[in-house]
């Protein structure tokens, strides 16, 4: 059960109806304003500060970097990335059931799909039931610290704000740069954090080429769209100042009365989307087209659930995501920003384009993207476009404490220090795309791949990490640097850390925790306090009361089950396999079922209701199919897998019975 908690859903949401967009309560430009609390960025995340703060009573500022609050959840990504939706709480699940109401008032369940004008009128009504002052168009240009304490912020307009805490909360980590304080920018290597996914990758988990394509004219020049040939001397893991893609996630419907057809943008080069050509039309394959994707009450390929409206995201080896396009962004000024967001424009409407009328293409595709066009009802503002690019990753933060691979897939739990829960994949895209002569240095190659050169993509990771604690260092500067500042949307954490973290209900929920600490702090800032001596306990108890867990932690716990300490598996083919197997508490499969280890080297879990016997998780031995779910791994009725018949039979060990402790959290 979640707690019972005070939900702006219940209180604001009549209101919402019929409401025209707009940008909620707007300030006028003020040569100078003081507050409690300044947020930097209206993303999902900032909204979430903002409203939190000033519930808390603090006197709060947020400033919208552009004039459209919400970030990527009003700008199109309606496919929201959930994970496990049992641990988004507080005040997102608010938004999200929120947005359930909006079309079925008696819904209490979430609604994750957005269509973007609904989720705008969302946030305004939240913006609208608190006193927080918006400030449109607002560009931070400098910051002025006192020590470790920040004390004001100039704005490229000459505005000037002072505050007592400011939270970071824009995609970009603007204010936290100008801050002079730690960040990062590209991928780690794996030794930096001891992280397998990290850096350079010479295998992609996906949208990666099928088959081999010539990245070359007939004269052996690159391509358009290849960024360069792979690396001879690169090395699995090696780190590197690149970016994973950007693109834009455009609401698209195959209504006819409420579509606006692709048009051919000034600027369109025919010649540049060879490769993609010669992917299309490859005959050894059934091209993987999976744009226009994602769903808004339908699904890919347009089959209607209600309403036409689609989330049109990546999908496949070419797509909308403009592969090496991203690279200078984050440290880029807002000029070159802004010419960035262009190139990205003109890549997406020459994409849509090609895909729709290029001659050389098969019909079908042509057939299939002729049926959508831009949502007319959607982006009125700015001619059907989202205003806001998709950027996945910019700076991050670096503090005391860094996020990386192993925070959430370690069973490791934060009590007081966790500020709320994720579950989302380590999802990075495309970082880059190569032309590739040995198929050694690319994984193999893809299919039908030869001494020729081909092309291929690098940098993808798709990899779940289960449920897991999001602990409150993410969002701490380091101490000697900053002591007034929150960091909510390029929190502490490496390039693999921030592709689980990065998802919009993960920003709402650590802006809402943010938002909590910066109101329980203001006051204290003034007179040498920190953000980091927060009460944890006091914290942990208040985001307990306003619903930002399941019970008190991320994954409810099951009850305790009577776990033997030890068993003996005997009789098995592969004699390693052989012995005691002992219960080990720090080790984890499924929710509550106990883990056992022999010689650290064999294991006996339960994973996905099976059991099984294997070697360090990396072969299955033996497993039992036979006995799905049971709490206590069964005596006979192993098959083998990849270990040597006959099959092993499994006897108690234990003098008495045990319990696996219900104070961890055990993850899946």
């Amino acid at each position: 059960m979640w707690p019972v908690a005070p939900r702006f859903t219940l209180l604001i949401f009549p209101a919402i109806i019929g409401m025209a967009s707009g940008t909620g309560r707007i300030s006028p430009h003020d040569s100078a304003s003081r507050f409690d609390v300044l947020v930097y960025g209206a993303t999902s995340g900032g909204v979430m500060a903002a409203v939190a703060a000033a519930r808390a009573g603090a006197k709060v500022a947020l400033l919208d970097t552009k004039a459209r609050i919400g970030g990527m959840s009003t700008s199109g990504l309606s496919s929201t990335d959930v994970g496990d939706a049992k641990v988004i709480g507080g005040m997102a699940l608010d938004f999200y059931i929120a947005n359930a109401k909006y079309y079925t008032n008696s819904s209490s369940s979430p609604k994750f799909q957005l269509e973007p004008h609904v989720a705008l009128e969302l946030f305004q009504a939240l913006l609208n039931s608190t006193d927080v002052e918006l400030f449109e168009h607002a560009l931070v240009q400098a910051v002025t610290k006192n020590g470790t304490t920040i004390t004001s912020i100039e704005l490229v307009d000459g505005r000037v704000f002072e505050a007592g805490v400011f939270i970071e909360a824009d995609y970009e980590g603007d204010l936290m740069a100008r801050a002079n304080v730690s960040y990062a920018v590209g991928r780690e290597s794996r030794d930096a954090y001891n992280e397998s996914l990290a850096g350079y990758r010479t295998s992609n988990a996906g949208h990666e080429f099928s088959v081999s394509v010539s990245p070359v004219d007939d004269k052996g020049t690159l391509l358009p769209m290849v960024n360069d040939w792979v690396d001879p001397a690169a090395v699995e893991g090696q780190g590197d100042a690149k970016v994973q893609s950007y693109n834009f996630r455009l609401c698209v419907t195959t209504d006819p009365n409420n579509s606006i057809s692709f048009t051919k943008p000034a600027g369109y080069d025919p010649t540049y989307w060879e490769l993609a050509r010669r992917y299309f039309n490859s005959p050894n394959i059934t091209p993987r087209v999976s744009a226009p994707c994602g769903n808004v009450g339908g699904y890919c390929g347009g089959k209607a659930a209600g309403y036409l409206k689609f989330d049109l995201n990546n999908g496949g080896p070419i797509s909308t995501d403009f592969v090496g396009g991203s690279w200078q962004y984050p440290e880029a000024n807002y000029s070159e920003r802004e010419a960035i967001f262009e190139a990205h424009k003109l890549y997406t409407q020459s994409f849509l384009w090609f895909m729709s009328t290029d001659s050389q293409l098969d019909a079908s595709i042509k057939t299939k993207f002729g049926k959508f066009g831009l949502c007319a009802d959607e982006f009125q503002d700015t001619d059907h476009w989202p205003p806001q690019m998709y950027v996945r990753a910019a700076r991050r933060l670096i503090g005391d404490i860094v996020f990386n691979e192993n925070t959430p897939t370690q069973n490791r739990t934060w009590g007081n220090l966790s500020i709320g829960c994720g579950s989302y994949n380590f999802d990075s895209h495309t970082a880059e795309r190569m032309a590739c002569r040995n198929v050694s240095a690319c994984a193999g190659g893809p299919k039908g791949a030869s001494p020729k050169p081909f092309a291929w993509n690098e940098g993808d990771v798709e990899t779940g990490p289960g449920a897991y604690d999001i602990p409150l260092w993410v969002l701490l500067p380091k101490r000697s640097q900053a002591t007034n500042l929150l960091v909510v949307a390029s929190p502490s954490a490496t390039h693999i850390g921030m592709s689980t973290l990065r998802m919009e209900p993960q920003f709402m929920i650590m802006g809402q925790s943010a938002g909590i600490i910066a109101g329980m702090s203001f006051k204290k800032i003034g007179a040498g306090g920190a953000v980091h001596d927060i009460d944890t306990t006091a914290l942990h108890s208040e985001l307990i009361k306003s619903g930002q867990y399941m019970n008190d932690v991320c994954v409810a716990v099951p009850p305790p089950v009577p776990h033997a300490a030890a068993y003996s598996v005997a009789g098995s083919g592969d004699a390693l396999s052989n012995g005691v197997y002992r219960l080990d508490p720090t080790q984890r499969r499924d929710f509550g079922v106990a883990f056992y280890t022999m010689n650290a080297e064999r294991q006996l879990y339960r994973m996905n209701g099976v059991w099984r016997i294997a070697h360090t998780s990396v072969a299955v031995y033996y497993e039992n199919t036979a006995a799905i779910n049971l709490t206590t791994p069964p005596s006979t009725g192993w098959t083998a897998v990849s270990g040597a018949m006959p099959t092993p039979t499994l006897s108690n060990q234990s003098t008495h019975a045990r319990h696996v402790q219900s104070t961890s959290v055990w993850h899946q």
